[in-house]
């Protein structure tokens, strides 16, 4: 392995929907170890395999002392300097630090500890909200909310977590996440999508959270049909919003 290949083996996986057997897991992190030792890891791929370990942890759990040596490389000069000067780069620090550290057992020590410098500097960062970016076909899921009479704002940081949310629904208390094709490992319509490991892994991290939030995947969603967009919103939105209630973890996989 060199650097560079463990974030893009790491990014595969997840976006693929693959959990590595155990034997494989081993040798990759065997690998990326050896790798972690030549020291040649840049701001960025450091940055970025903590966020993408993070992603794979409800399947596959980063062992410890592979973080330490990260955290180690985050910690010399070069690097810091590097980070401390890109607002992106601190904000997938501080979210790759969120995600390592949820649903940890009480008692259990934290497996990512960064240095205090960092994680302040990040999290500022991310209460800014960085880039405005719209998910696939969310103005129409709001507007058609709207219509239902539901008041709802977009782009909304969550409270003491490392999530930004599509839409949430003030009156309800609930967020309602816009998924796109990229959430999905096929685009076919005439496949069976299925989410992929970085979105199934939010949505475990949100329900942790207690984060209530209802999913509207863009093959569900009809564009440019407000017709349609109403009948879903209706059919599919309302009963839950009106419950309160939203996808449990044993839904999340097949919604």
């Amino acid at each position: 392995l060199i650097p560079r290949h463990v974030g893009a083996t790491l990014f595969a996986w997840n976006k693929l929907g693959y959990v590595p057997d155990l034997d494989v897991w081993d040798r990759f992190c065997a690998g990326m170890s050896s790798t972690l030792l030549t020291k040649e890891w840049s701001a960025r791929q450091l940055t970025y395999a903590l966020w993408a370990l993070g992603n794979m942890r409800p399947w596959r759990k980063p062992r410890a002392e592979h973080i330490a040596q990260i955290v180690a490389l985050l910690d010399q000069s070069d690097v810091r300097g590097t980070i401390l000067s890109s607002n992106g780069l601190l904000r997938q620090l501080y979210q790759a630090n969120s995600l390592m550290r949820l649903g940890d057992d009480d008692g259990e020590a934290p497996l990512l500890v960064l240095p205090e410098d960092l994680l302040v500097r990040g999290h500022e960062e991310w209460l800014k909200g960085g880039d405005e970016y719209r998910s696939y076909g969310q103005h129409e899921v709001s507007a058609a909310l709207a219509r239902a009479g539901i008041s709802n704002e977009q782009e909304i940081l969550i409270p003491e977590t490392p999530f930004k949310v599509d839409i949430w629904l003030d009156g309800a208390c609930m967020a309602v996440e816009v998924e796109g094709p990229t959430h999905y490992t096929r685009t076919s319509p005439t496949v069976d999508p299925s989410a992929t490991h970085m979105t199934l892994a939010r949505r475990i991290w949100m329900h942790a959270c207690g984060v209530r939030c209802l999913y509207v995947p863009y093959f569900a969603w009809a564009t440019n049909d407000e017709a349609a967009q109403d009948r879903y919103v209706t059919e599919e939105l309302l009963p839950r919003i009106e419950q309160r209630n939203g996808w449990t973890p044993e839904q999340l996989a097949v919604v």
